[in-house]
């Protein structure tokens, strides 16, 4: 897929906000985790993260994990970087604080297909600045920053 606007698409590699975190036990096997997987710290497994299930709002996107002992890398969502997710549901609203947020959906895409998905909540943490025709990606896509 080739980005054809120049609107805000993904930037979300700082050099303070790539972390590293064992994967918690809700994952199952020790690399059951996927790259492009939107994570929330985990609340039974100290230093360690989990899949976000629908509803849930995400620390980050898994950019790598390690072969030998499942360790994941996850760019957290820290304040000013943008990313392109898909949105399942009614599109989200740009710029409109009850439906211009999104949190996650806790599924993979079925258009861009290598991360997670989001869905528009008010109780979202992640603020649409683009969406389909505007987003980089196309319809069916937003471009989500975090404050």
């Amino acid at each position: 897929m080739s980005l054809t606007k120049n609107s805000a698409g993904d930037d979300f590699f700082r050099y303070y906000n790539l972390r590293p975190y064992a994967q918690a036990a809700s994952y199952g096997s020790p690399n059951a985790a996927a790259l492009g997987d939107l994570v929330r710290l985990s609340s039974a497994t100290q230093d360690a993260v989990q899949r976000c299930a629908a509803g849930e709002n995400p620390l980050g996107i898994v950019i790598s994990i390690n072969a030998s002992n499942g360790t994941l890398s996850v760019a957290e969502f820290t304040g000013g970087v943008t990313i392109i997710l898909e949105y399942t549901g009614s599109a989200p609203v740009v710029g409109d604080p009850t439906n211009g947020k999104v949190w996650s959906n806790g599924d993979r895409g079925t258009i861009y297909t290598s991360r997670d998905r989001v869905t528009r909540n008010s109780s979202g943490t992640g603020i649409v600045i683009a969406v389909d025709a505007a987003s980089p990606a196309g319809t069916g896509t937003a471009v989500v920053r975090w404050p």
